[in-house]
């Protein structure tokens, strides 16, 4: 199995698991959730996998994302700590294991779960990711989604309007969810604020699918949007236009030596982005990665 450097702490693993092993050989122990408050009833909370986002609303929370499952008792004390209500919902960004492996715990505890229709078939079912060439084992029947959404789908919690929209990107199944009174979109993995992204292409994802996301999720903001990346601190939508460029640069110059007949070999042997690799291939997936996952979604 391939092995990637992870420097960033707030992706401690996205792929810890998958970088070194299985999740469960990883020591989760000394891992805990850090809560910031990006808006009244809204906090971002970060422990081991993907962002959590969570929203207050009618003595109720609803999460966005929910980790790795190792992290479940720890999400569920973090969130007990907001003292704002028990988890009532829970919606996933897409269906990888560190954003959804608290999902069975949720479920125990009496949270509704819902995600795009695509993800509950893929998490009762083993899978497999290219290019990490990490097989997933089947979720138990407990923790996969009982609410599928297709296209969109509008809630409102408490005195929150909350938007879900289907976006095939990262994955074939990612949902964008925009916060409207907080002015707050959790983007999923569509953006990695600290690094090259994982592009899942076995379930549908795509490096034009990425920028096309990206690109609809700024047209959700305005000056003071708050952004939650699937990884990494939470940023400003001139920060998420920066990783766009450089997703589309790097897309522009893979498959402009893919169509001139250069090999995979080639192009990741000539660092053909060498400049954009010192900033951005240290943490997370590196180079080599990201140029096998534009080189398997463009012609």
């Amino acid at each position: 199995m391939k092995r990637f450097p992870i420097s960033a702490v707030a992706a401690a693993a996205l792929l810890a698991g998958v970088a070194a092993g299985p999740a469960a050989a990883q020591d989760f122990g000394p891992l805990q959730f850090r809560t910031e408050e990006l808006a009244p009833g809204v906090h971002l909370l970060q422990g081991a996998g993907g962002n959590v986002l969570a929203c207050a609303g009618g003595g109720r929370l609803l999460l966005v994302d929910a980790d790795y499952e190792q992290m479940a008792d720890k999400l569920l004390a973090a969130t007990a700590a907001l003292e704002s209500g028990p988890v009532a919902l829970a919606v996933a960004t897409h269906w990888h294991f560190d954003h959804v492996g608290g999902f069975g715990a949720l479920a125990a505890a009496g949270a509704m779960l819902a995600a795009h229709e695509s993800v509950p078939g893929w998490m009762a079912s083993p899978q497999h990711l290219d290019v990490l060439d990490h097989d997933v084992p089947a979720s138990p029947a407990a923790a996969l989604p009982r609410i599928c959404v297709g296209d969109t789908l509008t809630l409102r919690w408490g005195d929150e309007t909350i938007g879900l929209r289907h976006v095939a990107g990262h994955t074939g199944g990612d949902l964008v969810v925009r916060l409207h009174r907080a002015d707050v979109v959790h983007a999923g993995d569509l953006f990695f604020n600290c690094g090259y992204p994982y592009i899942d292409t076995a379930h549908g994802g795509s490096i034009d699918g990425m920028i096309r996301g990206l690109q609809y999720v700024l047209t959700l903001c305005g000056p003071a949007t708050r952004v939650v990346p699937g990884h990494g601190p939470v940023a400003t939508p001139t920060q998420m236009r920066v990783y766009l460029g450089i997703l589309e640069e790097y897309r522009h110059i893979v498959a402009t030596e893919k169509a001139g007949g250069a090999t995979l070999a080639e192009i990741v042997a000539a660092r053909p982005a060498a400049s954009l690799d010192e900033r951005w291939g240290e943490a997370m997936f590196p180079p080599e990665d990201f140029i096998e996952m534009i080189w398997l979604s463009v012609p």
